[in-house]
């Protein structure tokens, strides 16, 4: 149904597809105006700290839409779980104890239909990574030096010495 529509249902006694006995004086009640939902929304944060609680709220967003609804959500690592609600909200809370990427997805059902959404949020590790603890007694490194050989020059190098004779 449109969201400008509703549905009202009217039950009479029939005998062979013919209305028994109709006469002046006899009514016919009217059932309740059924209302459809449009869809549903999912508002909370885009991002979240590791370990913390994030609350979502979930609202149909037909506030006149026929109750009773059926919350049935389902979120990253958590599982599946159906909550019948007179309500068209609630509020839904979660924590991860891991980094990444959750999705959040919800589905409401009620007389006329069904309307679904989902959310997602990035859990980040907030934890800094662990400060180096200096040393109290500083290592040396020795630099190797090269020494030559008594009677070399450590290569292949000649050295020429002249000889003066008196």
């Amino acid at each position: 149904l449109a969201s400008t529509q509703g549905l009202h249902t009217i039950s009479t006694s029939t005998e062979d597809n013919v209305i028994v006995d109709y006469r002046a004086g006899m009514s016919a009640e009217a059932s309740k105006l059924f209302l459809p939902m449009q869809r549903v929304n999912i508002t909370g944060p885009r991002q979240a700290p590791v370990d913390n609680f994030v609350t979502f709220t979930v609202t149909v967003d037909s506030p006149n839409a026929t109750a009773p609804f059926t919350y049935t959500y389902a979120a990253t690592d958590a599982g599946v779980k159906s909550t019948p609600s007179q309500s068209s909200g609630v509020l839904l809370t979660y924590r991860w104890p891991l980094s990444g990427t959750k999705t959040i997805s919800v589905t409401v059902t009620n007389e006329l239909g069904s309307v679904s959404s989902s959310h997602t949020v990035h859990i980040i590790d907030n934890t800094a990574p662990p400060t180096p603890t200096p040393s109290t007694t500083p290592q040396v490194t020795p630099t190797p030096s090269v020494t030559p050989t008594p009677g070399t020059l450590g290569g292949d190098e000649t050295i020429f010495i002249p000889v003066v004779s008196r």
